[in-house]
């Protein structure tokens, strides 16, 4: 079992060291083409441990990393198949955004909870039909943000 720092502050940068960490894995795993099975459970679970992780260190019940968690539970379970999961996660993310004050959320926010809803709610041969509703939205995204929703939207 590994030592905690008895300090809270450094309690709390660990942990946030943490989430950053199984966030930059879980995003790794759901933008490969391709995954083994225990890839895919990785992916799962990196990105699930990463919303707690961000719960305990934001310690607020609202805030963007809460919402990005969500967006990548969504993403995830969507990439696994786990069709309620990621229903579950992008209804979530749909509620946080909902009570965040708008100043705090960027364009790409609310375009990932678009996309969260997409991946949850469509099977892989409607994505392409789903990305026309995005075209507006991600306009006023930068080239690697739109590269980003392209490639997890199956897009060219």
């Amino acid at each position: 079992m590994p030592h905690e720092p008895s300090d809270p502050e450094v309690r709390l940068h660990a942990t946030r060291a943490q989430a950053m960490a199984c966030n930059n894995r879980a995003w790794d795993l759901v933008e490969q083409t391709t995954r083994t099975a225990n890839e895919t459970q990785a992916m799962c679970d990196a990105a699930q441990e990463a919303q707690r992780l961000w719960d305990t260190a934001k310690q607020e019940t609202l805030c963007v990393e809460r919402l990005r968690a969500q967006q990548l539970v969504a993403c995830a379970m969507a990439r696994a198949g786990r069709t309620n999961d990621a229903r579950n996660a992008a209804q979530a993310a749909s509620e946080t955004e909902a009570a965040l004050d708008p100043s705090e959320l960027t364009t790409f926010d609310r375009v990932m909870t678009q996309v969260a809803h997409a991946l949850a709610s469509a099977r892989a041969s409607d994505l392409r039909e789903i990305h026309p509703a995005l075209q507006s939205a991600m306009k006023a995204l930068d080239d690697e943000e739109q590269a980003l929703v392209l490639r997890l939207l199956g897009g060219d």
